[in-house]
């Protein structure tokens, strides 16, 4: 029949998420599905297909939402697969270790001053004013003040959902970790330094990734789409009002010289031009129209910005800071203000975040949905990085790790880009935390092969 002439060829050279869990029954089921922007399951899947014969880079889940709907009418594909990449089996029991519980904070205690204050698990001490630290967004124009009890102020707010709610969905139950966020909260970040001295860690980044609701993902989007959203960043970024981000400027790739394009590239201020798959897959269609970069410097040949926005690369917005050295936590708050600002605008504007109680914020891959958020840094680890199970050790600590020059850097320079691992079910805050500890040891072990000893990384790794 039909669906069995259609269904896709997987060969030796698939090797993705996606030639495990798409079987012919259910793509039986799927492919006579679209979404309201009229995304299929061929638009879906078509990543994981292309060029299969030493494709760069590798596959690893092989499918790319072409709009948010995709999560909700393709959803027997897409849980699976974002089950066993985000390694989630269950959300039952599971709690975020730097959030504080439901019922933590008494709104009727004595406000700060009053005697009544409350600790964290992680031990940090806060007052009761400080209850609704559980939220995201906020629209004080300080951005000192990291919390706000306006309800109408917060865009994205912190889904705790009850059980009764739960007992109330109609649909069927997922074993999906609720997303949790505090992405306005670095307060609640650790204070440990993972590199005091300043000699291992060469520089830090932290990125996240935005759609925005009621468009379509890059993979499918127009060439009208790509160019309202370039606009509507503009427009955005134009009226920013922090002193940190006003005097920026907003560059769209079309009115770049070649000589531009590539210097921004290879000074890691600009995203790479597509590549063979990211035009087969749709990422790279009309390259470049559409796409712009803004950065929070008014001159970009003479300065070095630390804030930036790549507009219609993977997602509709990556949004990142990067910073030379080691202290991620200010790395991160300037991130979470880089963000605060550019949500506000948005909001004047009618628009918001592509968002999902249960998901969490949703994006093109699969691998990001949930915070979003890559926290990494470039570490010299000469010593450790030359030991035979380093990813594995790398790996028990809940990070992962690339070469200095990407996911397909082979070379070994002895740096490291090291970042977290984990997405999805847990806080931005937990992750910067998991982060910085476990960077912390790795340059720990770093400096104790420097000095001479003998190090048992697999013991380490299995502990």
């Amino acid at each position: 029949n039909n669906d069995e002439d259609s269904y896709p060829i997987f060969t030796q050279y698939h090797k993705s998420l996606l030639k495990k869990y798409l079987t012919p029954s259910l793509w039986s089921k799927l492919s006579h599905r679209q979404t309201s922007f009229g995304t299929t399951i061929e638009d879906v899947i078509r990543p994981g297909l292309a060029l299969p014969l030493g494709a760069n880079p590798p596959r690893r889940v092989g499918v790319l939402a072409g709009d948010a709907e995709c999560y909700t009418v393709f959803r027997e594909l897409l849980d699976p697969i974002i089950c066993e990449y985000h390694g989630i089996s269950s959300y039952e029991n599971w709690e975020d270790p730097e959030l504080p519980r439901e019922g933590y904070f008494d709104k009727n205690s004595k406000k700060a001053g009053g005697g009544d204050e409350r600790r964290f698990a992680g031990g940090e001490q806060f007052s009761g004013e400080d209850a609704d630290v559980i939220k995201s967004g906020g629209d004080d124009e300080s951005t000192e003040d990291m919390f706000d009890d306006d309800e109408d102020d917060i865009v994205t707010p912190a889904r705790i959902i009850s059980e009764d709610e739960d007992r109330n969905e109609t649909k069927p139950k997922s074993n999906l970790k609720r997303h949790c966020t505090v992405i306005n909260n670095p307060l609640l970040v650790t204070k440990r330094k993972a590199d005091p001295e300043g000699k291992y860690i060469l520089s830090t980044r932290i990125r996240l990734a935005r759609s925005l609701e009621g468009i379509r993902f890059p993979t499918t989007m127009s060439r009208s789409d790509r160019r309202k959203v370039q606009r509507l960043i503009e427009e955005c970024t134009t009226n920013f009002h922090s002193p940190h981000f006003s005097s920026g400027t907003y560059l769209p790739i079309l009115s770049m010289s070649a000589t531009e394009n590539l210097n921004l590239i290879e000074r890691h201020i600009l995203f790479d031009n597509p590549n063979e798959w990211t035009i087969a897959a749709g990422l790279g269609r009309d390259w470049p129209d559409g796409r712009a970069l803004y950065a929070n410097v008014t001159d970009l040949a003479k300065q070095t910005p630390d804030f930036m926005i790549w507009v219609n690369e993977e997602d509709h917005l990556r949004i990142m800071c990067l910073r030379k050295g080691g202290d991620i936590q200010e790395v991160f708050t300037t991130l979470m203000n880089g963000v605060r600002e550019l949500e506000r605008e948005l909001r004047l504007r009618n628009w918001q975040f592509a968002y999902d109680s249960r998901l969490g914020y949703l994006t093109s891959c699969p691998t990001n949905v949930g915070t979003t958020m890559r926290a990494s840094v470039h570490v010299k680890l000469v010593n450790l990085g030359r030991l035979p199970n380093f990813m594995k050790l790398v790996e028990s600590l809940r990070l992962e790790v690339r070469g200095k020059y990407g996911e397909t850097d082979r070379e070994n320079t002895g740096i490291f880009d090291i970042s977290n691992s984990e997405r999805l079910g847990k806080s931005e805050v937990h992750l910067i935390n998991i982060m910085v500890d476990g960077v912390s040891k790795l340059i720990e072990l770093e400096k104790r092969l420097e000095a001479g000893e003998d190090v048992d990384i697999d013991e380490i790794a299995r502990n």
